[in-house]
């Protein structure tokens, strides 16, 4: 996962690798939310647990900011805008 978080420019940091904890982001990218925010800006605090040469869970939190109308980066609390970020993120990760 960090190579190939490094090759799409995302920066990474293993803040445990023993623990498989690995902070990911920022991100910043232009927003698909319909106008409410012009940019979005996301960060994760994964864990990647390994259960065989099959099996990869990934579990974590995101934080989400976006950028409003008056130029301001404001937190993003809507879970379901939260959810459809973070599932669209970690889908690219496999």
């Amino acid at each position: 996962i960090p190579i190939k978080l490094k090759s799409r420019g995302i920066p990474s940091e293993w803040t445990d690798k023993d623990q498989g904890a690995l902070s990911v982001g920022p991100i910043t990218e232009k927003s698909k939310l319909n106008g409410v925010y012009s940019m979005i800006r996301h960060e994760y605090e994964l864990r990647i647990t390994c259960g065989g040469e099959l099996s990869t869970s990934i579990t974590g939190n995101a934080t989400l900011e976006g950028l409003n109308a008056d130029s301001k980066w404001v937190p993003i609390t809507d879970m379901l805008i939260v959810e459809k970020v973070a599932l669209e993120f970690l889908r690219t990760l496999h």
